[in-house]
């Protein structure tokens, strides 16, 4: 195959700031299907959000944030990657059903905040003492949730919908 055969079946980019607009747009849409670059946008996004938008804050207040604030914000940005992650199988022809892989990665840190919030570090070293085995746990599933994320979808329509590659 030639180098202009090559770049006229590959789909097009659209770009960054396209590409976050699907994505925020598909937000808590759980039917469909998702580009990898879909996922990819929203984490390298709110990977920079969190940390922007907290020094943002503490810039404003003249102060540091409480801990909830930073807790809060984790958590609504980590809603979207259940929709995100249900597309993606989507993608692939999978069922949606394996966002529960999601959970203990998702889960774990935030109740470990949430004690900590509650009892200090000593309720965090408690805590950690008895659930250190769901630690390998959390990697394990999260593992297998980047490898899902990574595999490359069916191409043409399945029964979950048009070719997002094709679709834009």
């Amino acid at each position: 195959m030639t180098e202009p055969e090559v770049q006229a079946r590959a789909p097009a980019y659209p770009g960054f700031i396209p590409s976050l607009k699907r994505v925020l747009r598909g937000t808590f849409r759980f039917s469909g299907r998702a580009r990898r670059t879909d996922l990819a946008v929203y984490a390298v996004t709110a990977l920079w959000l969190v940390p922007l938008l907290l020094s943002l804050g503490e810039l404003i207040a003249g102060q540091d944030l409480p801990r909830e604030a930073d807790l809060g914000l984790g958590a609504v940005l980590a809603l979207p990657f259940a929709s995100l992650f249900v597309r993606r199988c989507h993608d692939g022809g999978r069922s949606g059903r394996w966002v529960w892989l999601l959970l203990p990665g998702l889960l774990l840190p935030l109740v470990r905040g949430i004690i900590g919030l509650n009892g200090g570090i000593g309720a965090n070293l408690q805590l950690d003492r008895l659930i250190w085995p769901l630690d390998w746990l959390a990697i394990a599933t999260n593992l297998g949730a980047v490898a899902l994320c990574l595999i490359p979808g069916s191409a043409g329509t399945n029964r979950f919908g048009e070719d997002p590659r094709e679709t834009d």
